[in-house]
């Protein structure tokens, strides 16, 4: 087993053994999101964000679909340096990126969720495309919050019971 899939296999044990434990540690570690810079070879730069899981995807997410549409329309450049182009675009002029590029499309954030976790009736955690389990109560947070934001179509794509009937 790699380092990585013992990482991921520990946060997911840690995910199902004391949801509430992992619950109060994100919340600490969301107060200390940052941003940071080091140098690179070649007078390049490495730039990086800790930020909350749902931000990353979505940053991630946005930089993907940015970078498909470029290399759809016959963009020659590689998929991550039109990523990175996106990012400081973005940033660093705004109304640039929303004028002069193609129309941005909704973002999807794909969640698998017990439905006893879901509704809050037990602890418990999601699993996040792209990034692994996510606690129910940070899933609840997101989908209250978009809901007062007048997201109406939230679809069921699939439902499995626990007793996989």
């Amino acid at each position: 087993m790699g380092e990585r899939q013992l990482i991921a296999t520990a946060r997911d044990l840690a995910a199902k053994l004391d949801p509430a434990s992992v619950a109060r540690r994100r919340r600490r570690a969301e107060a200390d999101r940052h941003t940071t810079l080091r140098p690179a070879p070649d007078v390049m730069a490495w730039f990086g964000a800790l930020l909350p899981v749902k931000d990353g995807v979505a940053v991630h997410k946005a930089l993907l679909d940015a970078a498909d549409r470029a290399k759809c329309a016959g963009d020659t450049r590689s998929r991550g340096a039109i990523m990175a182009d996106t990012l400081v675009q973005r940033v660093l002029a705004p109304h640039l990126a929303t004028t002069t590029g193609p129309a941005e499309l909704p973002l999807v954030i794909h969640v698998v969720v017990p439905d006893a976790v879901l509704l809050g009736d037990e602890d418990g955690s999601g699993e996040v495309e792209g990034y692994g389990p996510v606690p129910g109560d940070l899933l609840r947070e997101w989908i209250a919050g978009h809901a007062e934001q007048g997201v109406a179509d939230w679809v069921t794509r699939l439902y499995q019971s626990k007793t996989g009937e």
